[in-house]
């Protein structure tokens, strides 16, 4: 009875110091704040980012279902005779593609008008992305994550996360994301919506997001290990292995 005990109270610590490491990344996560942008269109010309660092940029964004939009080097966006929709961010394309499926490519378009002025050095963050991605910011290409492709056969999967430092910019930033998913059976589009903060702001967010997922990972091999020493020291209780192989795995 007694060693029962100390088992539930084992996973009972166990759970309670998840619950702690995982609130406290929640509440870290939330702290930036949701701008919506409009037809496509999202003005800032009034942030301070002295007071909100870090934007998250959902609302209505163009979306060029099927087609693989690459903007000139001189930013100019040639449209022509491409089929728009707006689709709200973040979101499944399901709704936007003419098939109804998760499979696919498209081409996203944000136009965000900037501060005149007072601006520190600012950074994106792009999430990852079934299954691929490219971004360009006034027509240049940033960064990308596999290679989008019209067809599955010329593409490259790879969801990664990225970040990008934005160069000085007054006026407008025209950012396009180029996505394409042939892999990913359950969902396809940009499903999480890309950031954007000041270059301090962002890189405190990131370093504690990745202390607190190596700090639960620590949490959980630790436990795991504890109870395999409790298990085969002689308290040969069926929870203890079940409980230290679930959390290995």
């Amino acid at each position: 009875m007694m060693k029962r005990r100390k088992i539930a109270a084992l996973i009972g610590l166990f759970l309670l110091m998840l619950t702690v490491v995982r609130l406290t990344w929640i509440n870290i996560q939330t702290t930036s704040t949701q701008v919506h942008a409009e037809s496509g269109v999202l003005d800032l010309r009034d942030w301070a980012p002295a007071d909100r660092p870090i934007l998250t940029l959902v609302g209505e964004w163009e979306f060029y279902p099927m087609q693989l939009i690459t903007p000139t080097p001189d930013g100019s966006f040639a449209v022509g005779d491409h089929s728009v929709a707006l689709a709200t961010i973040p979101g499944s394309w399901q709704r936007e593609m003419p098939s109804g499926s998760v499979f696919g490519h498209g081409t996203y378009r944000l136009r965000v008008v900037m501060p005149s002025e007072g601006l520190p050095e600012l950074k994106i963050r792009v999430p990852g992305i079934s299954a691929s991605s490219a971004l360009y910011v006034n027509g240049q290409l940033m960064e990308q994550s596999g290679q989008p492709a019209e067809h599955s056969d010329s593409y490259t999967a790879s969801n990664v996360p990225y970040s990008i430092m934005l160069p000085e910019q007054e006026g407008t930033l025209d950012i396009v994301l180029q996505t394409a998913n042939y892999n990913d059976r359950v969902m396809g589009g940009l499903t999480e919506p890309i950031k954007l903060g000041t270059n301090d702001a962002m890189n405190r967010a990131y370093w504690f997001s990745a202390g607190a997922q190596a700090t639960v990972f620590l949490l959980v091999m630790m436990h795991a290990i504890y109870a395999l020493v409790l298990y085969f020291i002689g308290a040969r209780e069926k929870p203890l292995l079940i409980f230290s192989l679930l959390s290995i795995m």
